[in-house]
């Protein structure tokens, strides 16, 4: 009975072309549920706008070009050039017009996040036959731990991975023209986007005159490709007095200089003098990065998530190796493996490795997992086993359901019902709310010292107090006069004395001294020279504020 009833009830679902047709559909619902957070609420990490100073330096430059400043670090009629690239922030200006909240960021992320996950899709369907292969890569995709929470951060990351993996799909589309033209734009973007990603733009560049090679079309590619890289150089001087040849010529004579010296010691002095790059990062580096591609947890900003499980990413590397065999895909797989070897040789000579520039691997190895299924399939199906391969498919779904499964419902469930605490944010507001409270009526500003960046401050300040460093050794440490204003930081102890001796109220808050030593001790230094009473507490006592008063003799 209870069989027969099951077989009709199979009978009645839909045909299996139906539900491959809407898988795609499936997993992109998915990751809208794994994106859909609120950046405006206090239940989400977004308002923190980690990292510092990064975000800063993506995020203020726009704003102020918006407020008429010029594209620049702009505070209080000081400004410098930011360090990154200029396009990320240029993307978020469209959302700064609709609504000029610096959180609107997570609204360009959602939407990149989002593109991203359809260009995937483009070229599984076309990499990758076997379309219950195909259904798994959906769903590892949205279901990828950073794929979901890179969002929250204000990183070019964000946007460089939808340009990937158009520039990728430009391969397999039919050579025209206008794929032609988008070939020489995006070449050029990636360095536009992170100047960490030259790598990218040189091994796009070159692949790409390959592939247009022996085509009417090479020329337009070159002209394309020509016109946007001198373009690129004039925008990036107009906007921030950056000389490209003259960084790109410093790197390379840079690593010409330790190559010669590699045998004395003048190449232990170019890391001991913390060179921003060096040969002789290669072999650690070059270990974390082999490391991490395998499946191991690496650092990823401040989070140890492997990029992919072990048995994903293992067989992701070996499946776009196996494919240079392939007479059909040998092509594309030298892609891929071209453009992830450059970053990573590149990468492994910066001082600080971290995964993070390696985003773009994931959806890298996933297609190499999925060519190693694929391989392994057509392998049962000559010797006439298939079953075991269906047998071994079902089983990496199921060991990847399970290790996934409930980190995915947590996220969900964050997102709908429950919270994270965006404490940064939160000390602002506490900050911000004592100080309204406490304004002088003789026109004589309050003063806040603080270990927060005051770029933070003016995103939700209403601009009734100055600010002040608590150690000349924080953030923008290099541009004390451009960030926190005209004073003499030699001796910040003597500063605050001469403010006080001005009759200005000066208040200190604890928060954000995090488990750095220094703050620690430039705290305990102010509490030593002054008399710290407490005013308002907040966050569980991590972010009180304190009067400074002198003590009394």
């Amino acid at each position: 009975m209870i069989g027969v009833v099951l077989k009709n009830f199979i009978s009645k679902l839909p045909p299996r072309a139906y539900w491959l047709r809407i898988s795609p559909w499936a997993a992109g619902f998915l990751l809208v549920l794994l994106l859909a957070r609120n950046p405006f609420s206090v239940r989400t990490l977004i308002p923190n706008f980690e990292p510092f100073p990064d975000t800063f330096h993506y995020i203020v430059p726009i704003r102020s070009f918006l407020a008429g400043h010029g594209f620049s670090m702009y505070r209080n009629g000081y400004s410098f050039v930011p360090s990154v690239a200029p396009f990320y922030s240029f993307t978020l200006l469209p959302f700064f017009v609709l609504k000029n909240d610096p959180r609107m960021f997570y609204a360009a992320n959602y939407i990149f996040a989002i593109v991203a996950y359809l260009f995937f899709v483009r070229i599984v369907k076309k990499v990758v036959p076997h379309e219950y292969i195909q259904v798994f890569l959906f769903f590892a995709y949205v279901t990828n731990y950073y794929i979901s929470w890179y969002p929250q951060w204000a990183m070019a990351e964000n946007l460089m991975l939808p340009m990937m993996l158009y520039g990728l799909s430009l391969f397999l589309e039919v050579k025209s023209t206008r794929n032609a033209l988008h070939a020489g734009i995006v070449s050029i973007l990636f360095y536009g986007v992170k100047y960490a990603y030259a790598p990218l733009t040189i091994v796009f560049a070159v692949l790409y005159f390959f592939h247009y090679k022996n085509t009417p079309y090479l020329k337009k590619y070159i002209a394309c490709l020509s016109i946007c890289f001198l373009g690129f150089i004039a925008l990036d001087y107009s906007l921030q007095g950056r000389n490209v040849f003259g960084a790109a010529w410093g790197i390379l004579l840079s690593f010409w200089n330790q190559y010669n010296s590699s045998r004395g010691d003048q190449g232990e002095a170019v890391v001991a003098q913390h060179a921003w790059f060096s040969l002789r990062y290669l072999p650690n580096n070059l270990l974390f990065h082999w490391r991490g591609l395998h499946g191991e947890g690496m650092k990823f900003l401040w989070d140890y998530t492997p990029i992919l499980p072990g048995f994903v990413a293992s067989w992701g590397l070996a499946g776009l190796v196996l494919r240079l065999f392939s007479s059909t895909w040998k092509k594309y797989a030298s892609v891929l493996l071209s453009l992830l070897l450059g970053e990573v040789l590149f990468m492994s000579t910066f001082y600080l490795p971290d995964m993070r520039y390696l985003l773009f691997s994931i959806p890298f190895l996933l297609i190499g997992f999925g060519w190693m299924m694929q391989i392994f399939f057509e392998y049962c199906c000559a010797m006439r086993k298939e079953k075991i391969w269906y047998i071994l498919f079902i089983g990496y779904v199921l060991i990847f359901g399970v290790t996934n499964i409930f980190r995915i419902k947590r996220q969900i469930m964050v997102n709908i019902k429950y919270a994270e605490t965006p404490w940064w944010y939160i000390s602002i507001q506490e900050t911000e709310a004592f100080m309204k409270d406490h304004q002088t009526n003789d026109g004589k500003r309050p003063i806040v010292i603080s270990a927060i960046p005051p770029y933070f401050f003016d995103y939700f300040s209403k601009n009734t107090y100055d600010l002040l460093p608590l150690s000349k050794d924080q953030e923008f440490r290099s541009q004390k006069k451009e960030v926190w204003g005209d004073h003499d930081y030699s001796d910040l102890l003597a500063l605050y004395r001469s403010y006080l001796k001005m009759g200005r109220p000066l208040y200190a808050m604890t928060y954000g001294l995090g488990n750095e030593s220094y703050l620690h001790q430039s705290m305990n230094q102010l509490r030593d020279a002054f008399l710290l009473s407490l005013e308002k507490t907040g966050c569980y006592n991590l972010c009180n504020i304190y009067s400074v008063r002198e003590r009394a003799k």
